[in-house]
């Protein structure tokens, strides 16, 4: 347990599904925190028509999320097929739960993106690719294109597989009765979560602190005129929960945020 922690006590929101949230849980408690979960968004994979052809041809294979990765490796089993198919690719992870996934199925990390952002990713790979390389990116139906686009602008061949898509979480009415009580705080890990809140059709109080994950979902959030308090600066639900522990505590720091 976290003595004297300042979000003792405070009732904070994750909107991430119930499976993902269940660190993230754990590590509420030990602040002494009363964690609440709504999940915003459900993820359900996408059975793949055929087979997954050619893997051994590839010189990249690349993963923005967890998801991501459970999702393939399921696909890749129904089909007969491990990640030791790839002969010769190397694996690039953004965050460090994404190369987590990939390093308990056995497979070493070539590439790590620790800021949680696709530009950040495309420049790390563009700085140890090379035009020509094939990549296959396994992900999300509905992402942003800046990888694939970057990536192809810069002379690589990139195939992106579709192979999980976000649906309806928990209803509205679940998160009216969350909210009944008050709330101090509400965390948001991706710009789907932030949506789905929003269609969730609730009136925060003004006291209420938002947090995000990272400067994608806090632009969201923005848009959705839900201006962040505070931002992680690195993009992890761990980094988050100690900025919002830190504003509690009247910290001035860099997680604090002020656009």
């Amino acid at each position: 347990m976290v003595e004297g922690s300042s979000l003792a006590g405070l009732r904070i929101l994750l909107t991430r599904t119930e499976e993902q949230a269940a660190s993230t849980v754990r590590l509420l408690r030990e602040h002494h925190a009363q964690p609440l979960v709504w999940s915003a968004i459900s993820v359900q994979k996408i059975a793949i028509s055929g087979t997954i052809d050619e893997l051994s041809s590839y010189d990249w294979v690349l993963f923005t999320s967890a998801n991501a990765v459970r999702f393939f490796e399921e696909a890749l089993r129904s089909d007969a097929r491990s990640f030791s198919s790839f002969r010769r690719a190397r694996f690039g992870a953004i965050g460090k739960r994404t190369a987590q996934a990939l390093e308990q199925l056995g497979k070493k990390v070539d590439l790590v993106a620790e800021q949680f952002v696709a530009e950040s990713f495309v420049a790390r790979i563009l700085s140890v690719g090379r035009s020509g390389d094939r990549v296959l990116l396994p992900r999300a139906r509905v992402a942003r294109e800046v990888i694939p686009e970057a990536l192809t602008a810069a002379g690589f061949l990139v195939q992106v597989l579709p192979i999980y898509e976000t649906g309806p979480g928990d209803p509205p009415d679940a998160l009216h009765a969350l909210l009944a009580k008050g709330l101090d705080g509400a965390c948001f890990s991706s710009s789907s979560t932030v949506t789905s809140f929003v269609d969730a059709g609730v009136t925060l109080s003004s006291s209420t602190v938002l947090a995000s994950i990272g400067p994608v979902t806090a632009a969201t959030m923005r848009a959705h005129h839900l201006p962040p308090t505070v931002v992680a600066e690195v993009h992890t639900m761990e980094a988050l929960i100690d900025a919002l522990e830190r504003y509690f505590r009247g910290v001035s720091s860099s997680f604090v945020d002020t656009k």
